[in-house]
């Protein structure tokens, strides 16, 4: 009669962790077996211990030691699949029941091919609550530690109290029993008391050799990042509402993410993952700089494209808790345009694309026509920093051919200090008064433009060369009321660009409504109010240069005042 291995003594523990142990190395050695045969197999390979042949029993039968096995080679799959199935992982032991095999499973794929054939900087932009973090940063981050024990990682978030609950759960979940049972060897059975870390920003699990740093650190994206090397970093959702509000916060995100590379080892991944905010966001900036794109969005047609969830061919990638009338809803409440972000990964929806890129590619032309009239609009920044609008300068000409439309000529932008502005108005001015007889000066309305005109006007006297720099008014019109006329001229035809001279006003075009810069869109859309007041122009050929007279000297203000145009006090 066999006896059983008792492991509710010394003698019994003694043999179980032997047990262990030689059936690891064997495992490793033979991989998975699972006939009887082949486990008894692994048991004549046992030392010939009496304890083990007592236990066998003297007819031979492997009895309670065969079932022992059996329960290691069950153990051993589990623990097997655990470190290279995340679903079963997921599903399994953390409880993530509600993964679906396409969107998530296909994802799981798509990133394991991607990290296989050696990509190193990945992006994955999933929709808002698709339990891309859930899947990505949280339980990836725990099957990393499962593989290795030794690993060094971080996680940061658009928020450090963001990052901390992302941590909490991990956590939560490396001391769930069933999982520490399977893993004994990494994971603590009582962490606060026995791990050297196991605060609410860092842990360490239980290591194989001694290591530097952390198994796992947690921060904010504005956080500061120096000292221990990760052979990961995954950045979860580090862009919010409130980071995304400008250009300043925007580009104080990049940067931060581009010192993070600073900590990371040199064959070490970057993973972001995340979901759409603006046009010139971090995600942006990530594709523009070659990283792998995983992309998902919240709908698709039955050829599996994207497509909005008003398209009548959509079907949604997460039906489990996102059906087609539950996202038409959040789309009816929260408005099409946090929807066209964070739902189908645009910053823009269609239905809110005021200029076409369609439309604007065939509003082209390549050879300049001869002018009657050329309109240069400024928009003054004076800002010499990424972050800042540039000044913007519009130069649009109406040609003599009154069957043509409005020639934007060309749209350049400057970022230099004031007198480097003054320069180049002065350059362009110089420039177009030599091909057209006719020009208009505009500069935009506003405190900081009074103090350019100002500087103009000061040297205007210094150079010898007199232009009236009339101000772009407003007037009770705000800025997309303004932007808004343009769109009939676009779409009349009314109004061309030059192929290759207006690139940062078309690009502005097409992303208006999306991007955060604006100020090429803004000058030229003082043009249709320039039109219907019939703006006087300031007559600048050669010859009528010459003769015009200073409009500073002191007879000029005289016949001003006289004329009653001007009184004392603008004097």
């Amino acid at each position: 009669m066999t006896k059983k291995i008792e492991p509710s003594n010394e003698l019994g523990y003694f043999l179980e962790a032997e047990l262990h142990e030689r059936f690891r190395q064997w495992w490793r050695e033979n991989g998975r077996r699972e006939e009887d045969r082949r486990i008894a197999s692994f048991i004549q390979t046992f030392p010939e211990d009496p304890l083990v042949r007592e236990s066998i029993g003297a007819d031979g039968e492997l009895g309670s030691l065969l079932d022992h096995v059996r329960l290691l080679v069950e153990q051993e799959d589990k623990r097997e699949r655990a470190k290279t199935d995340l679903m079963y992982l997921c599903r399994e032991y953390l409880g993530y029941e509600d993964l679906d095999d396409d969107l998530h499973g296909g994802g799981i794929q798509e990133l394991e091919k991607a990290i296989a054939a050696g990509q190193k900087n990945i992006l994955i932009l999933w929709p808002r609550s698709h339990l891309k973090t859930s899947l990505f940063s949280i339980g990836r981050t725990i099957q990393g530690i499962l593989i290795n024990q030794n690993c060094r990682k971080a996680i940061i978030s658009y928020a450090y109290s963001k990052a901390m609950e992302i941590l909490a759960e991990i956590k939560s979940h490396l001391q769930n029993p069933r999982l520490v049972a399977l893993f004994p060897e990494i994971l603590w059975d009582n962490a606060k008391k026995l791990a050297p870390f196991w605060r609410e920003d860092r842990i360490t699990v239980i290591r194989s050799k001694v290591a530097s740093g952390f198994t796992l650190k947690v921060n904010g994206i504005g956080g500061g990042y120096t000292g221990e090397h990760n052979d990961e970093m995954v950045f979860d959702d580090p862009h919010d509402i409130e980071n995304t509000t400008n250009i300043d916060l925007i580009l104080k995100v990049i940067e931060r993410f581009k010192n993070c590379k600073s900590v990371l080892d040199p064959d070490g991944l970057r993973l972001v993952v995340g979901t759409i905010w603006a046009n010139e966001d971090l995600y942006h900036w990530c594709q523009e700089h070659g990283f792998y794109v995983i992309r998902r969005t919240a709908t698709e047609n039955a050829k599996g494209l994207e497509c909005d969830v008003d398209d009548p061919d959509a079907h949604a990638v997460f039906p489990k808790k996102f059906t087609i009338e539950i996202l038409k809803s959040i789309k009816a409440e929260q408005g099409r345009s946090f929807y066209a972000k964070q739902y189908n990964l645009v910053p823009i929806s269609e239905e809110d694309i005021k200029f076409p890129e369609e439309m604007l590619n065939r509003l082209v032309y390549e050879r300049d026509p001869e002018y009657k009239r050329i309109y240069i609009l400024i928009d003054p920044a004076l800002s010499r920093t990424k972050a800042g609008d540039e000044t913007a300068m519009e130069f649009v000409g109406q040609p003599k051919d009154d069957r043509l439309p409005l020639h934007v000529i060309k749209s350049v932008g400057i970022r230099k200090k004031t007198q480097g502005v003054i320069n180049a108005i002065f350059a362009e001015y110089e420039n177009y008064s030599k091909m057209c007889p006719d020009v208009y000066v505009g500069v935009e309305q506003a405190a900081l433009q009074y103090i350019l005109i100002e500087w103009l006007q000061k040297e205007m006297k210094e150079r010898k060369v007199y232009f009236e720099p009339h101000e772009l008014k407003h007037g009770s019109r705000p800025k997309p009321e303004r932007i808004s006329r343009l769109e009939p001229m676009f779409a009349s035809g009314g109004i061309v660009l030059h192929k290759s001279r207006c690139e940062d006003l078309r690009r502005q075009l097409i992303d208006y409504g999306a991007t955060l810069h604006d100020d090429h869109v803004d000058a030229l859309a003082y043009l249709p109010s320039i039109l219907e007041d019939r703006a006087p122009v300031d007559v600048i050929d050669p010859e009528a240069r010459l003769q015009r007279q200073d409009p500073y000297s002191l007879e000029a203000m005289i016949e001003r005042m006289e004329s009653g145009t001007e009184s004392w006090r603008d004097l």
